[in-house]
C-alpha cells in the first residue's frame, strides 16, 4: 500500500509539470522601425515572472520582431514548473538559463543594425494574440513596444492624408481594421504598450492609435494597458 501511495504522487506530480495551466505564456513584440521606439529588456519580463503567484509557476517566453512584413521569425524559451522531487540547486540553474535564454533572444535584438521605415502591426499582433488564446496558462501576457503607427493594405499613417483623419476621427480609422479583420475572443488575455514618445506630434498619434486599438478589441475581453507598472531597472 505505501508503494502504491508513492507511485501515485510521483505520477501526480509530474502530470502537475505537464500541464499548461502551470505555465505564465508571454509575448515580446518588438518595433524596429524606429530608433526611439524602447528595445525590450530583461527587467520587464522579470517584473511578470517574478511575481510572488508565478515565481514557482512554469514559463513560456516568445518574441518575434515587428517590421514591413507581417510574417516575422518567431523566438522561444521555456522553463517547467518544479517539483517537489526537482533538486533546489538543479531548479536554480534551471531558471537562471531560462533567463540567460531570454537575454540572448533580446541582445540579438538589440544588435540587429537593419531598420524599417515603416511597420505592419496590426495581423502579427492578432496572430500572437491568436497563439495566446489556443494556450491554457495561468496567466498570458503580451507586450508590444512599439508607436503602433501602421503601414498596411488596410491604412497608412505615415501619409499624411491618413494621419490626419486619425488625429481627427480614430473611430473612423478603426472602421478600416474592423470591417476585415475577424478579431477574436480575447479574455484574460493582457496586451501592454510601451512607447515613450519624443515630441508632442508623435505623442497625439500614439495616443489616438490606443483610441483606435480601444475600439477595435472593444467587444474582445482583452485588456489594454499603457506602460509596464514598476518594472525594475
Amino acid at each position: 500500500m505505501k508503494k502504491i501511495i508513492i507511485y501515485i504522487v510521483i505520477i501526480g506530480l509530474i502530470a502537475c509539470k505537464e500541464t499548461d495551466s502551470n505555465f505564465v505564456s508571454l509575448i515580446v513584440l518588438s518595433d524596429k522601425t524606429d530608433e526611439h521606439i524602447p528595445r525590450p529588456e530583461l527587467a520587464d519580463i522579470q517584473y511578470f515572472f517574478h511575481q510572488s503567484d508565478f515565481i514557482n509557476a512554469g514559463k513560456r517566453f516568445y518574441f518575434r520582431e515587428i517590421t514591413h512584413t507581417s510574417v516575422n521569425k518567431l523566438y522561444t524559451a521555456e522553463y517547467f514548473q518544479s517539483s517537489l522531487l526537482d533538486n533546489k540547486l538543479s531548479e536554480k540553474k534551471d531558471k537562471t538559463d531560462f533567463e540567460a535564454r531570454i537575454e540572448n533572444i533580446l541582445r540579438k535584438n538589440h544588435n540587429e543594425k537593419q531598420k524599417y521605415e515603416n511597420s505592419t502591426i496590426i495581423k502579427p499582433l492578432i496572430q500572437c494574440l491568436e497563439l495566446l488564446k489556443a494556450e491554457r496558462s495561468t496567466r498570458k501576457i503580451i507586450i508590444l513596444y512599439s508607436d503602433l503607427l501602421e503601414a498596411n493594405e488596410l491604412f497608412n499613417t505615415y501619409n499624411f492624408k491618413n494621419s490626419q483623419q486619425l488625429l481627427k476621427n480614430p473611430r473612423e480609422v478603426a472602421s478600416h481594421f474592423t470591417s476585415t479583420l475577424v478579431i477574436p475572443k480575447l479574455k484574460g488575455i493582457e496586451l501592454y504598450l510601451v512607447y515613450q514618445p519624443k515630441e508632442i506630434y508623435d505623442n497625439q498619434l500614439f495616443e489616438k492609435m490606443v483610441e483606435v486599438y480601444q475600439i477595435i478589441f472593444k467587444d474582445s475581453g482583452l485588456q489594454i494597458r499603457i506602460g509596464i507598472p514598476n518594472a525594475i531597472k
